[in-house]
This record gives C-alpha cells, sequence and structure tokens, in this order.
C-alpha cells in the first residue's frame, strides 16, 4: 500500500521560466566537447553536493569544473546565467491542485531533487516548499541521484518501507531505475494525463 508519494522537481512539476537552456548557455561559454547529459553531471556535482557559505565560492568550482579559467568576468557570468534561471523556476498549472488532492487523500507528499543551496533558499523564501511534508535536496546529504544514498535518507525521514513509496520524476536514470532498484515503486513523468492514469494503477485516482 502506497503511503508516501514523492517526486522529483524539474520536468516534473516545474520549469525554469527563461527563454534559455543553462545547458546550452555554459557548454557554450567553456566550449565543452563533452556530451550533454555528461555535462549536466559536471554542473550538479560543482553545484549541487553542499551548502556553499557564498556564490562567489560556487561558482569558482563552476567555472573551474568546467574548463573556465576562474576570473571575476567569468563567475558573474556563470552566476548570472544559472542564478537568474533558478530564480525563475515556477511550478506547472496542474502542480498545486495536484498536491493537494493526494494529500486531501490522506497520502504523505515528498519533492526529492538534485538542488543547489541558492535554488533551495529562493524557493523557501516564495513559500514553494509548504505544500510537501518532506523535502530532501542533495546539497542537504551530499549526493546526487541516483545514489541510492538519498532515496533511502527520504525512506528514513518519512519512516516509510520501500514498497510503500511511489517515486515520480522525468528521468529513467536518476529517478525511475534507481528507485526500483531499493524495491520502491516509480512512474516516469511525461506528461500529467499519463501520470493519472499510471496513478490508477496503485489504486490513486486523482
Amino acid at each position: 500500500m502506497i503511503k508516501l508519494i514523492v517526486f522529483d522537481l524539474m520536468k516534473t512539476l516545474g520549469f525554469r521560466n527563461v527563454s534559455y537552456s543553462i545547458t546550452d548557455e555554459l557548454k557554450k561559454m567553456s566550449h565543452s566537447k563533452v556530451d550533454r547529459d555528461k555535462f549536466i553531471k559536471i554542473v550538479e556535482k560543482s553545484l549541487e553536493l553542499k551548502k556553499w557559505k557564498s556564490k562567489k565560492a560556487a561558482y569558482k568550482n563552476l567555472c573551474i569544473s568546467i574548463g573556465l579559467k576562474p576570473t571575476e568576468k567569468n563567475i558573474k557570468l556563470l552566476m548570472n546565467i544559472k542564478d537568474s534561471a533558478d530564480s525563475k523556476i515556477k511550478y506547472y498549472d496542474f502542480t498545486i491542485p495536484l498536491l493537494r488532492k493526494l494529500k486531501k487523500l490522506g497520502y504523505k507528499v515528498s519533492m526529492l531533487s538534485n538542488n543547489n543551496v541558492f535554488q533551495a533558499e529562493y524557493m523557501k523564501k516564495y513559500s514553494m516548499l509548504k505544500y510537501f511534508d518532506y523535502v530532501l535536496f542533495s546539497c542537504q546529504i551530499g549526493v546526487l541521484k541516483p545514489h541510492p544514498k538519498i532515496f533511502k535518507k527520504m525512506l528514513k525521514i518519512a519512516r516509510c518501507k520501500p514498497e510503500e513509496m511511489l517515486m515520480i520524476g522525468d528521468s529513467l536514470k536518476d529517478d525511475v531505475i534507481p528507485s526500483k532498484k531499493l524495491g520502491i515503486n516509480s512512474i516516469q513523468f511525461k506528461n500529467i494525463s499519463q501520470l493519472k492514469k499510471e496513478l490508477k494503477s496503485f489504486c490513486i485516482k486523482i
């Protein structure tokens, strides 16, 4: 029986309301020839594994990680690209009604996301986390999805058994496959209509 429903953030519950891709902009700046998925992980590892004391230190580390000289100019450019986009995270129109409905049905609702501390602070400042019973970001625990430690930590926080948890996220590699390896139920998110249909297989009617 499902008791805990856990959501990824980006491309599942929300999006960055900007006209550009952070990944494409950073790759362009760094002239990196690394494939896109690998580059995304480099960026995540650079920013999302610790609670940075300052943005300057975080983005200096990002510069070095993607092969840019950590000059004041480059640090500011990266900060403007990434921080500006992170500050414009929005929920999809369906997100809040969905979360409210699930809670009304008696489920615990959680967010589990690879996230930097600055983005997390923004979401907290604008009350974007108030709809969740539990929130766990990679910067709090020091590992990124798909590492099993982050999923196990959520189970521990929620005092939940693997078979009682349902993980919902857009990524097979980061959300669905690692969950299933731990005996956690999972759904790959594609769109809200598809999600509602798949939730029915767990006797969850939205």
